[in-house]
């Protein structure tokens, strides 16, 4: 749990391991990565929940997105949130070139 304690935004929040994605390609033997599976409509394992990256997991982030050949990524989140809601940040891990808001 060292390495997984250092790709944690909030360390509180815990992953339960069943539900867990794991990179199939462990950086350091380590293949964790803070993010769930989630069922869909038509098929288990479906999409995947995670929080915005931190400057040490963007790598991991878009190895778990190649590597499950995700097509849609949809962010919930502004990059700053406020002071009222814990003020935490999201790092930018994508270009700002073409967005559509």
């Amino acid at each position: 749990m060292v390495f997984n304690k250092l790709k944690l935004k909030f360390v509180q929040r815990k992953k339960f391991e069943y539900f867990r994605v794991k990179l199939l390609k462990p950086k350091n033997q380590c293949d964790y990565i803070n993010a769930n599976w989630l069922n869909g409509f038509s098929r288990e394992n479906e999409f995947i929940a995670t929080q915005g990256p931190i400057p040490a997991t963007i790598p991991h982030f878009w190895q778990m997105v190649v590597e499950n050949n995700v097509k849609i990524i949809v962010m919930v989140t502004k990059l700053q949130e406020s002071e009222k809601h814990g003020g935490s940040t999201s790092m930018a891990y994508f270009s700002y070139d073409n967005i559509d808001t």
